[in-house]
């Protein structure tokens, strides 16, 4: 598609700012969601909420924003965390490098800043796994910072008000896109508009069959206008995606504790807990995902070849599915007794059921222990 920068169009829009602030900042004041995160605005509190959210929905990231909040009220408590504890907060939440770049930012900040965050773009910037959406979103909340935070639901509404053809994240538009923020984002409140337009992407300017009737700033619409607003600010396609088979030996000891493995720091979820869990297939084979004794044998041999695990796999007790990225992912959980002795050291240990909820679990396995838990006791 031939883009085209809808210079004219941004400059009709602009001509009528101050009416798009007071429409959008009125509507917002009324219509905003009641959400923990928003009733605080000191930049600690605000960065935590922006990095949770990331591939993260509201209401599944709300309850951990309260827990990680209680735990950690300021960076200098998260600084002074081991991994591991924050990793059993995050647990479940997903995307765990943001609890670990969440980690290594306090620490930086507590060493360097006295536990302050920077107050400008460029500084937040500079902290480990903060990017330029994150960095505007904290700058213009907590320290009054006009910066535009472009999260996909604000690409998609500037991109519409604009007129904007084309990927608003690359290319000529996104130049586009982005000086319609710039010049649109109220510099009085600019951590409310940012809040606002995101808001209107996530429950009025939404992909499909935006609702135009409810929208605060539909006589200002260049792609209302052009009948079709559709058209305007759609997301790139979404590459390929991989299927993924693997399995997990459920082994349970006398008093009915759970083998769990940790998670090497080199693998996806490193520092998490897991059974051992080995990948079978992937890609047009993965799509076999009926458990069967040739699964099974893969599932023996690969405990043997990756942990030096003896052990005799059994019965399957069901499987779980999840998604990461570009990968569509099912995992069995077989029933396996040791046959050998147990393994020893750091990256192992028998965690009583009872006990599953205190630990760093990936989000995975928190599936495949639940699956095991109904089976019963007897299961392993």
């Amino acid at each position: 598609m031939t883009v085209r920068q809808p210079t004219d169009s941004i400059n009709r829009l602009l001509a009528r700012r101050a009416e798009a602030r007071r429409a959008l900042l009125g509507w917002f004041a009324g219509a905003a969601r009641d959400l923990p995160f928003r009733r605080r605005r000191d930049p600690y509190a605000v960065w935590i909420a922006e990095v949770m959210l990331q591939q993260t929905t509201v209401a599944a990231a709300t309850p951990y924003w309260e827990a990680f909040m209680a735990r950690f009220p300021d960076a200098a408590a998260l600084a002074a965390a081991s991994e591991e504890e924050v990793l059993r907060l995050w647990s479940g939440l997903g995307y765990y490098r943001r609890a670990r770049n969440l980690l290594a930012a306090a620490r930086l900040v507590a060493a360097e800043r006295g536990g302050e965050l920077p107050g400008d773009v460029a500084g937040l910037r500079a902290l480990p796994g903060v990017g330029a959406y994150t960095a505007a979103a904290v700058a213009s909340q907590a320290f009054g910072v006009p910066a535009p935070a472009l999260d996909g639901n604000a690409l998609r509404v500037y991109a519409r008000l604009a007129a904007v053809e084309g990927d608003g994240l690359t290319g000529s538009a996104a130049c586009a896109v982005k000086a319609a923020a710039e010049g649109l984002i109220d510099p009085d409140a600019p951590g409310d508009w940012n809040q606002a337009v995101m808001e209107l992407g996530a429950t009025v300017c939404v992909p499909r069959a935006p609702r135009c009737g409810a929208c605060p700033l539909a006589t200002l619409c260049g792609g209302r206008a052009g009948g079709d607003p559709e058209t305007f600010g759609q997301a790139r396609a979404r590459p390929a995606t991989t299927a993924v088979l693997r399995a997990a030996a459920i082994v349970r000891d006398r008093r009915g504790r759970f083998l769990l493995r940790r998670i090497g720091p080199e693998e996806r979820n490193g520092g998490l807990w897991e059974p051992p869990t080995v990948e079978l297939a992937r890609g047009a084979e993965a799509a076999v995902s009926t458990w069967n004794g040739s699964l099974a044998a893969r599932l023996r041999d690969g405990l043997a070849a990756r942990f030096g695990l003896d052990a005799a796999v059994g019965a399957p007790l069901g499987r779980a599915r999840h998604s990461v990225t570009t990968h569509r992912i099912v995992v069995h959980a077989a029933a396996a007794e040791l046959r050998g002795p147990a393994p020893r050291g750091a990256g192992w240990r028998w965690l009583a059921p009872g006990r599953l909820a205190e630990e760093a679990l990936s989000g995975e396995a928190r599936k495949l222990l639940a699956i095991a838990r109904r089976a019963g006791p007897a299961a392993g």
